[in-house]
């Protein structure tokens, strides 16, 4: 698992997380204006996913699981994919929390241009 940066047209950053085999797995909901503090953001998601109360279990309007990343305020910092069973999203979560803090950052930025 790792976290890919991305370069947007108008030259914020933003980020997501990735499986070891390119899928996506969550966004992080910010845009940062320098690349610096959207590794200082990738960061924060490092040292606050090891706590239950960082992740919010949501539904969307067919039913289907996802969850949402909350700062201490409820504020919504990131976004998981749609997931098919409650299982499979709360396998996702558990190996989240085990392996986010080793996870690299994909240094090479893509550009959304």
């Amino acid at each position: 698992m790792y976290f890919k940066i991305y370069k947007q047209e108008d030259g914020f950053f933003r980020f997501e997380y990735k499986s070891d085999h390119g899928d996506f797995l969550f966004q992080g909901l910010g845009v940062f204006r320098s690349l610096d503090h959207c590794k200082k953001g990738i960061d924060y998601f490092k040292n606050e996913s090891m706590y239950e109360s960082f992740f919010s279990r949501e539904t969307d309007s067919g039913g289907n699981p996802f969850f949402l990343m909350l700062d201490q305020t409820a504020k919504k910092l990131g976004i998981s994919d749609i997931y098919s069973s409650f299982t499979l999203m709360e396998r996702d979560i558990d190996v989240l929390k085990a392996q986010i803090y080793a996870s690299p950052i994909d240094e090479e930025v893509e550009s959304e241009e």
